[in-house]
């Protein structure tokens, strides 16, 4: 997948970024085993249809020619850092208690350095 990735064209990478931009307005949808993520296009009122384990996507581009299209390209970006490890340091000390916070802690504390309580005397 990561060799697709590096692919792309200054053109699809540009259109992905654009994709990835609207990234809320995706849906992710589990159909037959296999599962989807529906895609607004970026000019005009389409959607498409995107398979990532079979890198396959419902526009025209990727029918035609069987290769790379933005859609697949953005996906591929949004699993990539999805899918990320967290930091080394965020696995040691763990993430704030705070409500709603994932930022990483102070060491030995149990929260971040915006939510710290700090002894003014």
């Amino acid at each position: 997948m990561l060799a697709t990735i590096v692919a792309g064209t200054p053109n699809q990478h540009a259109a992905a970024a654009a994709h990835l931009a609207r990234q809320a307005e995706w849906r992710h949808v589990h159909l037959g085993g296999t599962r989807y993520i529906v895609v607004p296009s970026g000019r005009s009122d389409k959607v498409y249809w995107l398979d990532l384990s079979n890198e396959r996507c419902s526009c025209l581009w990727n029918q035609r020619t069987q290769t790379l299209c933005s859609h697949l390209l953005a996906a591929f970006q949004a699993e990539r850092v999805a899918t990320r490890p967290a930091s080394r340091y965020a696995t040691l000390v763990g993430a704030c208690e705070a409500t709603g916070c994932d930022n990483d802690r102070e060491a030995g504390e149990l929260f971040c350095e915006r939510h710290a309580l700090c002894d003014a005397f």
